[in-house]
């Protein structure tokens, strides 16, 4: 006689559905509301729009996150602490103060371009990057503070070490975050065309020029032109 079969326990089975399903949801979501704030910036943003973008109803939107600002402070937390921990491993195999300087500029900016609605979502916004009180949300204003604070202390290692020229810290890391959110910009104008690597070795170039003494710069700036060909 054939044994009958083992019940199957389902208890947690329509939990586990539902948790899939939201995470599902959540992902689409988000995409979906970096690509509408990139492209209405977060005034001119709509939950409607959003929802719409993700194929899903304005409903089970609201049910996940109870308005625009709850879900910009989501993008700025997840994006933010994966750029800076792509950084974090990029950096982990530079040799000395200058290299970790120009591999971290190469990470950042290799997120953004492959990243470009959290780019533009920034550049929308029209705050400064150099300056914090116009941040739009904690979230946000955490991962700036962080990614400053690394720039600060790089900086300050370097002078230290003479690889730099003697200015303050802080100055060095606000002049830093304002002329690469120029930069950035000028690549998004352009139709974000041309090779990115391009970009990485022009950022790369301006702060060799900009904060390292001349014999320093043209050294490495030598390295980085042989590394093109």
């Amino acid at each position: 006689m054939k044994a009958a079969a083992a019940p199957t326990d389902t208890s947690n089975a329509k939990p586990r559905i539902r948790e899939a399903r939201r995470n599902l949801y959540r992902q689409a979501i988000l995409d979906a509301a970096e690509k509408v704030f990139a492209e209405e910036g977060f005034e001119g943003a709509k939950m409607q729009h959003i929802a719409a973008e993700a194929g899903i109803s304005l409903g089970t939107l609201y049910g996940i996150f109870d308005g625009k600002t709850a879900l910009y402070s989501e993008i700025q937390s997840t994006r933010g602490g994966e750029m800076l921990e792509q950084i974090a491993r990029e950096v982990e195999r530079a040799d000395g103060v200058l290299e970790f300087t120009l591999v971290g500029i190469a990470a950042y900016v290799r997120f953004l371009v492959t990243r470009p609605n959290y780019l533009r979502m920034h550049l929308r916004d029209g705050h400064a990057w150099a300056i914090f009180d116009t941040l739009k949300v904690p979230a946000q204003e955490e991962q700036w503070q962080r990614g400053f604070e690394m720039l600060q202390s790089t900086f300050a290692r370097g002078v230290d070490e003479g690889v730099f020229v003697p200015l303050a810290p802080t100055l060095m890391a606000r002049i830093t975050l304002a002329t690469h959110q120029i930069w950035m910009a000028e690549w998004v104008e352009s139709g974000m065309s041309g090779d990115p690597e391009d970009l990485v070795r022009g950022i790369q170039a301006h702060t060799l020029r900009a904060f390292c003494p001349p014999e320093v710069a043209a050294r490495w700036l030598a390295k980085i032109a042989g590394a093109a060909r």
